[in-house]
């Protein structure tokens, strides 16, 4: 589930040049800058999983629907980084990613 929330991995090949350049930005910021770890741990909210495939296409479609911007902005915005919706879109993925993957282990261990 967690790999679902990167835009870069639900296409195949649409703006791979900057699959590296989205993953290095999230980990940049992860404890620091926009700090993206705050914004997952402060939210215990989780989904409820009773089908996990449906579960992954589902997680699959919310990430996906950012790649076209998030590509247009790293190629176009030299300040990228700081694009409200950049950061707003990252915090959304992570933040549903984080809820599929609890989700994810509440469903294996019941």
């Amino acid at each position: 589930m967690s790999d679902l929330a990167n835009p870069w991995h639900t296409t195949l090949l649409y703006g791979q040049a900057y699959h590296f350049t989205y993953e290095d930005y999230v980990s940049d910021n992860w404890n620091s800058g926009h700090d993206f770890n705050k914004n997952i741990q402060d939210d215990w909210y989780y989904y409820s999983i009773t089908d996990p495939e449906a579960s992954a296409k589902n997680m699959a479609g919310l990430s996906n629907q950012y790649i076209k911007y998030l590509v247009t902005e790293i190629r176009s915005d030299p300040n990228w980084k700081n694009d409200n919706k950049v950061v707003k879109y990252t915090k959304t993925v992570l933040t549903h990613g984080i809820r599929y993957d609890i989700g994810l282990v509440d469903f294996v261990t019941r």
